[in-house]
């Protein structure tokens, strides 16, 4: 039966790296530790120090959507706005932010695949997220727009 120490200690040996068949002397070192640890830092985005506190806005994002799409639903519903108008605002609305996500999302390809540095990282991608976010949103109403459309051709 083993004792304690013992056990401890050979679970101590199991914890450090193989020895290398190439070079027996030496350990096997983890390449990727490195480029862990940079990605690491540079895409991790400020922790907050309350666990309230989160990194992007998505409630806040998503109630102002609807609280501007049902102000200008009210606005048609009362006739002090065309139907037209309010879909034209609702349209435009959904071509920028999913505009700016995409060119952003670009950007961020670009730099991730081609190793450029940019100090501002972290602020495109909180837009990026924020922008598709808010193009998401968007999107559902878009397509509660059409839903009749989408029904026709999935009947057929």
């Amino acid at each position: 039966m083993q004792t304690l120490k013992s056990k401890i200690k050979l679970a101590k040996s199991r914890m450090t790296r193989p020895k290398s068949p190439i070079c027996p002397n030496k350990r096997k070192v983890n390449k990727l530790k490195p480029l862990q640890k940079s990605l690491k830092t540079k895409l991790s985005l400020k922790q907050s120090s309350t666990p309230s506190q989160k990194p992007y806005r998505l409630i806040t994002i998503t109630v102002l959507c609807l609280a501007l799409y049902l102000l200008t639903f009210v606005l048609v519903k009362s006739g002090k706005m065309k139907k037209l108008t309010h879909r034209k605002i609702w349209n435009s609305v959904l071509l920028i932010t999913c505009l700016v996500s995409c060119i952003l999302g670009f950007v961020l390809a670009l730099q991730i695949n081609y190793h450029f540095a940019m100090g501002i990282m972290k602020d495109i991608l909180k837009l990026h997220v924020e922008f598709g976010i808010a193009m998401t949103v968007v999107a559902l109403f878009h397509i509660g727009w059409h839903l009749k459309y989408y029904k026709n051709i999935f009947k057929k």
